[in-house]
């Protein structure tokens, strides 16, 4: 009786305290949950079938339960797989519940991804954080998913490739800026008609530069007209 009464106010409790903005750590809470899950479980197997003493292995230990479903409850609540299960083979110190604890993780995970994203990925909507899913999901049509793996680079690039060289004119710079709308330009070095890349410089890098002048090179007798140097 006493852990059906502890169960739902803790969990209430938990759930309240994970939401708000202190410190209060959601892997204790979502392990002791999970745990007088399992325990009343096994109260329940207890009562139902008694208590065996004949053979060690014939007798049902609630504990057992708890552990079991201290590690479902954690695993489908943060999708949790490999390093959950050695955590709890290490908090025990006891191997023969690996594969049972194994089983129990992976079918919470399942049934998690079934039902909703994790409760990590909850948070970040909450808190209005953008974060990328672990598979990109691009519809074409509005129907057939596409599949970005069998994709190359020269399907999405434009062509010829927009590059800026070590030394540039200031004019050049600013017509490049001016005329496209490319957030990044290779840069490279000619030499005997090789060219080497040597980087990439964002359109933010390059309005930077053109608002300071020393980094301008003066020099007439190389140009007539002011360069920048990224080298």
């Amino acid at each position: 009786m006493s852990l059906l009464i502890v169960l739902p106010c803790y969990f209430i409790l938990a759930s309240w305290a994970a939401g708000t903005s202190i410190s209060s750590g959601v892997v204790i809470p979502k392990m002791f949950i999970g745990g007088l899950m399992g325990r009343i479980v096994g109260r329940i197997m207890v009562e139902a079938f008694g208590v065996q003493t004949d053979l060690y292995w014939s007798w049902m230990d609630p504990g057992a339960f708890a552990l079991i479903g201290a590690a479902a409850f954690f695993g489908g609540v943060s999708r949790l797989t490999m390093s959950l299960t050695v955590i709890m083979v290490e908090l025990t110190n006891d191997v023969q519940f690996l594969l049972l604890i194994m089983v129990a993780i992976m079918v919470s995970k399942w049934v998690g991804d079934y039902v909703t994203h994790p409760f990590y990925h909850a948070q970040l909507e909450l808190k209005c954080i953008p974060f990328l899913d672990s598979e990109p999901v691009i519809l074409f049509d509005g129907k057939r998913n596409l599949n970005l793996e069998l994709f190359e680079a020269c399907h999405i690039m434009s062509s010829p490739v927009l590059i800026i060289e070590t030394k540039v004119r200031i004019s050049d710079v600013a017509k490049l800026l001016l005329e496209t709308s490319h957030c990044g330009f290779p840069i490279v070095k000619k030499s005997d008609g090789v060219s080497t890349f040597f980087g990439l410089i964002t359109r933010t890098e390059l309005s930077v530069l053109l608002c300071h002048e020393e980094s301008f090179d003066l020099d007439e007798s190389l140009s007539p007209l002011p360069t920048v140097d990224y080298s």
